[in-house]
């Protein structure tokens, strides 16, 4: 999570000693280091009571800032109060304040605070921090809003464009966030992030050579990033180059050990590749680091259909099913092993229940080997 957070430069309410150990702690507490040293001096100014005022206030939001980049966000928290209690229309401190909210996950929160620093300030921060808040919560046009305004008051900003382009393509407005990633990308050609991001957009429109050229530079330039790996690996997928997807899945999984979604992935390929056990592993794996993946269990069943194992088929589809009663893979999936099972009628209900919610469907499934 990218967020972006100031410190406050002041000098009025201060009473400073003429002693230079004391003046230079003022001037280390003011400046832009976010390490211990900072919070020191920070701390030194505050118990010292030589300083008031909004000059006290900015000693407090600044150590606020250094706790925060430590990740001790409540006691950030706690330090952005107390400025706001000494001069309560200090947009800096509201500002800090939700970007602490913000790495809390306390998106209400959040939103709260910059709402409160835009009443006296409309600075681009506390416009794209808000964008980042609603994006969170999954409202991308409230948050494409935040995001344009940012974009405004600083045109250039590739933060502001790349989240933006993040979430046009959440909110289905692809074109316009292709149109974000290529003036990232043309602003800063080796924005690994935007390449990754621009890819999974080949990807979605079926231009998986074009979004394998990004994901090889994107991976080039940060190659850490399980996700340009996993989504490489998809367009792999999608092309039936099934080795070369496991080979990016594997990756994957190495770099986030812990994630569930690596091994789906590796189980598709697996799966549709045709070498069952080893996709049935990958499955079960998932499953155990998040019971709760109705994608993983829906996958395991279309594996079991291909493998004709039709009643496990039905009861993995089902569990699937009844996680999510907006699954209609694992609905229509049920509907083809009922068929096969010679419930013909009950097949065609879970069918024709599946296509009502997503008329797509059937050629999904049709795509993972699996038709009626």
């Amino acid at each position: 999570m990218l967020l972006l957070s100031l410190s406050v430069s002041v000098a009025s309410g201060v009473s400073l000693a003429r002693a230079q150990n004391y003046e230079q702690l003022w001037n280390v507490c003011q400046g832009d280091m976010r390490n211990e040293e900072t919070l020191r001096s920070c701390s030194a100014v505050i118990s010292s009571g030589r300083v008031t005022g909004k000059g006290l206030a900015g000693a407090f939001v600044n150590r606020g800032v250094v706790y925060d980049h430590l990740g001790q966000y409540d006691t950030a928290i706690q330090d952005f109060d107390q400025a706001i209690k000494l001069e309560p229309n200090l947009s800096l401190a509201f500002m800090n304040r939700g970007v602490a909210h913000l790495h809390k996950r306390a998106f209400d929160q959040a939103i709260r605070d910059f709402d409160e620093a835009l009443k006296t300030d409309r600075h681009f921060l506390a416009f794209f921090n808000r964008g980042l808040a609603y994006a969170y919560k999954g409202q991308y046009q409230r948050a494409i809003r935040d995001f344009n305004q940012a974009l405004v008051l600083n045109p250039d900003s590739v933060e502001a464009l790349t989240y933006r382009g993040m979430a046009l393509h959440h909110n289905g407005q692809n074109e316009l966030a292709m149109k974000d990633y290529d003036q990232v990308i043309e602003l800063v050609p080796t924005n690994a992030q935007a390449l990754a991001s621009r890819g999974s957009l080949y990807v979605a429109a079926g231009k998986y050579d074009r979004a394998i050229e990004d994901f090889d530079r994107s991976i080039k330039i940060a190659p850490n990033n399980p996700q340009a790996f996993s989504d490489r690996g998809s367009a792999y997928l999608s092309k039936g180059q099934y080795d070369q997807a496991i080979q990016d899945y594997d990756q994957s999984i190495k770099l986030a050990p812990n994630a569930a979604i690596g091994f789906n992935n590796r189980g598709i390929a697996y799966s549709r590749a045709g070498q069952f056990d080893r996709a049935m592993e990958d499955f079960d794996r998932a499953l155990k680091l998040d019971p709760t993946s109705a994608r993983a269990l829906t996958n395991r069943g279309i594996a079991y259909l291909r493998m004709n194992q039709l009643d496990a088929a039905i009861a993995t589809f089902d569990s699937a099913y009844r996680m999510n009663r907006r699954n209609s893979p694992a609905l229509f999936g049920r509907g083809i092993a009922k068929r096969k099972k010679g419930d013909i009628a009950g097949g065609d209900a879970d069918m024709a229940a599946a296509a009502a919610m997503s008329p797509d469907v059937a050629e999904f499934m049709a795509s993972e080997g699996v038709t009626p």
